[in-house]
């Protein structure tokens, strides 16, 4: 197999109710990690209200990945039936949301083929960048390109909602 998500040095159990998931700047050479109090860090926010166990799995730099120059998110969450892949960004130069894209879809479709999707019923992507928050301009076809491609929905923005 090309691919071991389970194991425990890069994967954390956490029912926290706001926590963030950070990655060192550019080049970054460590692993995506979660966060629980200096926010200034945090890339993508996670908001889990009801306290519901949230699986992280840093996916760059931990996972084994065939062929290894594949493209790679930072990480992923997994909760009850749902799957969050998660590409963090912390730059304002352009193509950077092409890129998260590339990223995510690669990994995603590897993980498919690798793992499968048993047991889940609700499929999502997240690219966060930190130095654009508030980015609306996603335009349309890429998200529908996108979940045509991977059969996950597309967000980009800050913050998760666990719900």
């Amino acid at each position: 197999m090309a691919l071991d998500f389970n194991k425990a040095s890069f994967t954390e159990t956490t029912s926290a109710t706001i926590f963030g998931i950070c990655d060192t700047p550019p080049p970054a050479t460590n692993s995506a990690y979660l966060d629980y109090a200096k926010s200034d860090d945090w890339i993508a926010c996670v908001e889990n209200d009801l306290s519901k166990p949230v699986i992280f799995t840093a996916i760059d730099h931990c996972t084994d990945i065939v062929p290894p120059d594949a493209e790679r998110c930072d990480g992923m969450l997994r909760f009850e039936d749902t799957i969050i892949f998660v590409e963090l960004k912390d730059r304002n130069s352009g193509r950077w949301l092409g890129k998260a894209k590339d990223q995510l879809s690669s990994t995603i479709n590897i993980y498919k083929k690798e793992i499968g999707l048993n047991g889940l019923t609700k499929f999502y992507a997240y690219v966060s960048n930190k130095q654009r928050p508030y980015f609306y301009a996603a335009n349309m076809s890429l998200a529908e390109e996108f979940e045509a491609d991977t059969g996950f929905v597309l967000q980009v923005e800050q913050v998760i909602k666990i719900q």
